[in-house]
């Protein structure tokens, strides 16, 4: 079953659910993701470099927005994003996490071999090839000095093995919690379908960080401090939640202030 029209959206509106208050941060660069699981409680026992995945089907997982699958024969799609940031001007990507790990030894430049599991059927298609799956590198405890470079092994989308990636932006020294420093894609790549191994061409002293597979499911720009925006199904893509969904936020500020984003999330199901 599939919502085709506006009367669809609203029949199946779920109630809206105001964040665990705020996802409050502290100072990072501008024009840099901040990775906002941690501000609301994510989970952080995941063990090990292979990771685990994360899914809400079994039980919502901190740090996600509230998500419950629908009965079956049902669909959730995104309804409405309401944000409002406190102090910067910011974009804010909603995304749906799908693996995490740990264990990452951020002072070692040895390759460090990952067998990632299969992905949760949640990639674009609602299977589990990785389109539109990306991997980022996650600060959860404040790093210490050095401004490592860090390159990602991978097989893509189509199950071409032996790919490489490198960090879209530069790591800083002292990173906090929260800063997050994606990975590109291979030339001619969609998406990413299991992670191999991570290896630093130079690294950090100390402090802890996780690689994350997660998939962009809507942007919201909020271009004013203090003044609520939202989308909805007709200007936000009116993206599908398939079952287990782990929704997220990641936030692009465009100054180097501590900042908190208040937000609102609705669901409609059909």
């Amino acid at each position: 079953m599939a919502i085709t029209n506006l009367n669809g959206v609203v029949a199946g509106l779920q109630p809206p659910t105001q964040d665990r208050g705020s996802r409050s941060y502290v100072t990072q660069i501008g024009n840099r993701p901040v990775d906002l699981w941690y501000a609301a409680g994510g989970q952080t026992d995941v063990v090990g470099l292979n990771g685990s995945i994360l899914s809400s089907t079994s039980a919502v997982v901190p740090g996600q927005f509230p998500h419950f699958d629908p009965p079956g024969g049902i669909n959730a799609y995104l309804a409405r994003l309401e944000a409002t940031d406190t102090a910067v001007v910011a974009t804010v990507l909603l995304c749906d996490r799908l693996w995490q790990n740990s264990g990452i030894t951020i002072t070692s430049s040895s390759l460090q071999s990952i067998t990632s599991p299969t992905w949760p059927a949640r990639d674009n298609n609602g299977a589990t090839s990785g389109d539109g799956v990306l991997v980022g590198l996650s600060v959860s405890a404040t790093c210490g000095t050095g401004s490592p470079t860090a390159t990602l092994s991978y097989t893509n989308s189509a199950g071409t093995a032996s790919r490489t990636s490198t960090l879209a932006e530069v790591a800083n020294a002292s990173s906090a919690v929260g800063a997050f420093y994606r990975f590109g894609l291979q030339a001619g790549d969609a998406g990413i379908q299991s992670v191999q191994g991570l290896t630093f061409g130079s690294t950090w002293a100390s402090g802890t960080c996780n690689l994350v597979a997660y998939r962009v499911l809507a942007v919201l720009e909020v271009p004013n401090t203090g003044y609520p925006c939202a989308i909805d199904a007709v200007n936000g893509g009116f993206p599908q939640l398939f079952n287990g969904v782990v929704p997220f936020p990641i936030a692009i500020n465009v100054s180097n202030l501590a900042s908190a984003l208040f937000m609102v999330y609705q669901e409609t199901q059909g």
